[in-house]
């Protein structure tokens, strides 16, 4: 322990000046400033208050999200591509256009193609069956698609072709 020896060396010279104690200065006018700024403060603050509005936010906006792009088959026989010529919407009858391709990227004319659409949650499906035709060049139209209500869709596509029979699918969320 350090005791008051050489131990613990003096440093020679005056002693610092001691501090001055903090005291607050009470002006007047210092206090009516504070007490001012704050009343301000607190009828901006009421006015803000009580003229604001609710704000009405519509729950339930129409979401779509779509997997329709360009993906081999099952078992990498064809390729597939969508194009949706109506808007994706519950309810609405949709018409879809589909680009069969082999898997070199020739087109896939004359082949047969079986559709079928439900829901993988609970295993819906459209009330009316949608129909499939050729329209050349590789391209076949499903027509009277509907989904009758929102949710996760998958629409199943089984190709009877050349390459032999295969199948594809899409995916459609509607909100």
């Amino acid at each position: 322990m350090y005791s008051h020896t050489a131990e613990l060396p003096v440093i020679a010279g005056t002693p610092r000046r001691a501090r001055r104690a903090f005291r607050p200065v009470a002006s007047p006018l210092v206090a009516a400033l504070l007490l001012l700024s704050a009343a301000c403060g607190a009828m901006a603050w009421h006015a803000a208050m009580s003229a604001a509005q609710p704000i009405v936010v519509d729950a339930s906006p129409a979401i779509v999200v779509a997997s329709l792009h360009d993906r081999p088959s099952h078992n990498g026989r064809y390729r597939a591509e969508v194009t949706s010529v109506s808007p994706l919407a519950v309810g609405a009858t949709q018409q879809w256009i589909v680009r069969l391709e082999r898997h070199d990227h020739r087109r896939v004319n004359g082949a047969r193609i079986a559709a079928r659409a439900w829901m993988p949650d609970d295993s819906t499906q459209p009330p009316v069956p949608f129909t499939v035709t050729a329209v050349g060049g590789g391209r076949y139209r499903l027509d009277d698609l509907r989904f009758p209500r929102a949710g996760w869709w998958n629409i199943a596509l089984v190709v009877d072709g050349a390459r032999g029979t295969d199948s594809v699918a899409f995916n459609v969320v509607l909100r």
